[in-house]
């Protein structure tokens, strides 16, 4: 059995960031750029994610085309939310990398998105949380 980290590894090796990205920010920038909307790149005040995945996400803060690690700007750890364990008040969004799948659902629990990656899972809050459910597609 592979564990998150050793599938990491592997995927920064081969080039493929998955939605566990941890470290090695140079393999990530190369694989794809950052969430860039001109139109959106700020979002609204109150957004929140709830990683409900038993592995960590890439998630982006503003969506200037500006991520820390190439793809997103941290990792949100199983079982974390953006704003009271990252701190902040605002998200633009998830990316899910090559491999890997996710939905996105309602603080009610209505499903709003589906990726199959890579690419992002955009964010655009009312003022409740966002809950993202990610797995890997494919052995």
């Amino acid at each position: 059995m592979i564990n998150s980290q050793n599938l990491l590894v592997r995927l920064l090796v081969t080039g493929v960031v998955g939605a566990n990205v941890i470290g090695a920010p140079g393999a990530a920038q190369a694989a794809a750029s950052c969430l860039r909307d001109a139109n959106f790149p700020i979002p609204a005040y109150g957004g929140d994610i709830y990683n409900a995945s038993d592995i960590g996400i890439g998630v982006v803060h503003l969506a200037d085309g500006k991520c820390t690690h190439g793809t997103y700007d941290t990792i949100l750890q199983p079982g974390r939310y953006t704003e009271s364990d990252i701190g902040w008040t605002e998200v633009a969004g998830a990316y899910i990398g090559a491999g890997y799948e996710a939905d996105e659902y309602t603080s009610q629990g209505k499903i709003v998105g589906h990726k199959v990656g890579p690419g992002y899972l955009t964010h655009v809050s009312d003022g409740s949380f966002i809950k993202i459910v990610a797995w890997q597609s494919c052995c």
